[in-house]
Order: C-alpha cells, then sequence, then structure tokens
C-alpha cells in the first residue's frame, strides 16, 4: 500500500517564529497531536490542509517537555523553532507503507509528513492511522472466516471461487 492512501491530507502547520502557547492552542484547537513546521504560511488563516516546505515538527509532549519542565515562566515568549524536532523524517506519497514503518521504527517517530514529488507538504501518517487500516483489515478477514463458516454450515459453500 503506497503511504498517499493511507495518510490524513488535513495537516495542522505552524511557522518556526510563532509562540509555544500558539502551537498548543492549535494543537487543542484541532485535536491533534502535533503540528508540521513550515517554512511559510502564505496567508492562511486557519492553518490547515497546506502544501507547503516542511522544516521541523512540535507536538505535544515537546511542549510538555522542552517548554513547560524547563522554565514554564517565559512560556509566553518560547518560540516554536526553540523547541521543534529539526532532524524530520518526511516520506513521499508513492512510498511503500511497509518501507515507511522500517524507517519509522529505526528512528522512534510516530508521525511522518508525506511530501508530493516537488517536497511540498501534503499530508501526514500518524501510527494511529496505521493501526486503524490493520484493525479494519483484520476484521475484514474475520468476517470473511465467519461468512465462510455460515456458508459451510447452511450448504451454500460452493468450494474455493466462492
Amino acid at each position: 500500500m503506497l503511504i498517499g492512501k493511507l495518510c490524513s491530507r488535513e495537516v495542522v502547520v505552524i511557522e518556526a517564529h510563532e509562540t509555544v502557547v500558539e502551537a498548543a492552542r492549535l494543537l487543542a484547537e484541532h485535536h491533534v497531536g502535533c503540528l508540521v513546521v513550515v517554512s511559510r504560511s502564505g496567508g492562511d488563516e486557519n492553518k490547515a490542509v497546506a502544501a507547503r516546505e516542511p522544516v521541523g515538527i512540535v507536538t505535544d509532549r515537546d511542549i510538555t517537555l522542552r517548554a513547560v519542565a524547563h522554565g514554564a515562566e517565559r512560556i509566553e515568549s518560547r518560540k516554536v523553532e526553540e523547541i521543534m524536532t529539526r532532524q524530520l523524517l518526511t516520506a513521499y506519497e508513492e512510498e511503500d507503507l511497509y518501507d515507511v514503518l522500517k524507517q519509522m521504527r529505526s528512528r522512534g517517530v510516530r508521525r511522518v509528513p508525506v511530501l508530493n514529488d516537488n517536497d511540498m507538504l501534503v499530508g501526514i501518517l500518524a501510527h494511529d492511522d496505521v493501526l486503524d487500516w490493520l484493525a479494519e483489515e483484520v476484521w475484514d478477514l474475520t468476517r470473511l472466516l465467519a461468512r465462510e463458516r455460515d456458508h459451510e454450515r447452511d450448504g451454500t459453500h460452493l468450494g474455493p471461487s466462492d
């Protein structure tokens, strides 16, 4: 499966010069666990559904551990660029899910910004997306087995081509 088919296309973004307080507000407002830090806003007021160049990522955990735990007294003036992760793992829409999962596991990341061929942000793949997809696949297999048992019990099983 290609990650472009599985990733979420709605990505909430922020610029590096914005405050950590603004980042926290956006996380809460959009009910997300991370913001992709982009190089420019392009005038997008609500900062959602962006196609921009990613330069970092900031998570709710980054805010807690890098900003609040180490100097909450100056939280209002702290900038996203001070706490964001700059060593960003990104992937292209046409990459295989298995390959991207191996990279995520080796780097210990739970979210990967997804890029198009022009290196612009078009989505984000989170481990939750993968778990939801896997759960749906397992559920489909379970229903298939139950259906097959029902057919055998009813005598309507026609064989391998059924």
